[in-house]
């Protein structure tokens, strides 16, 4: 799993908006479970919305990406 989300973490990088909704996807449940303790209006929106920049910004090792194929 950690060399998929790698892959997608990438692809999503490069401008993949279908690699990007897969990851909020696969984050939603712990979204969701934040959201319930922030307690107000719009959290899990707020949630997305810095999961995509942390998404933007993470930077991966091109030594791990180098050895995986992007799809």
């Amino acid at each position: 799993m950690k060399n998929k989300l790698a892959l997608l973490i990438k692809s999503s990088q490069n401008g993949n908006k279908d690699s990007t909704l897969e990851i909020i996807i696969r984050f939603m449940p712990l979204i969701k479970s934040y959201s319930k303790k922030l307690k107000y209006d719009g959290s899990d929106t707020d949630l997305i919305i810095r999961l995509i920049e942390v998404i933007n910004k993470f930077p991966l090792l091109k030594k791990l990406i180098g050895k995986m194929k992007l799809t």
